[in-house]
């Protein structure tokens, strides 16, 4: 599984509030293909996903297929002109 910053674990639960999604949804990564892109989307957990909480909140879920191939990655929060962005490093 990759590791999640503190920064990351912050920005997630944001993400959540600001839409005002239910608490039975998190933010979902997704690797689309063997090596495409990673996208983002919101959706509530499946039996096999991993999870990570954040204040007693799930705030990201990653199905196995996903965490095993980001496995080595961190997860964190950079700025940009638009505002802070999940990054994978």
């Amino acid at each position: 599984m990759p590791v999640l910053t503190p920064a990351a674990l912050a920005h997630l639960e944001m993400m959540l509030h600001d839409t005002k999604a239910p608490e039975d949804v998190s933010v979902r990564i997704e690797q689309v293909g063997d090596d495409g892109p990673c996208r983002v989307t919101f959706s509530r957990q499946d039996g096999g996903d991993k999870q990570f909480r954040y204040h007693g909140r799930t705030v990201l879920v990653l199905d196995k297929e996903t965490a095993d191939r980001l496995k080595d990655k961190t997860l964190d929060v950079e700025p940009t002109d638009k505002g802070s962005r999940l990054v994978l490093k």
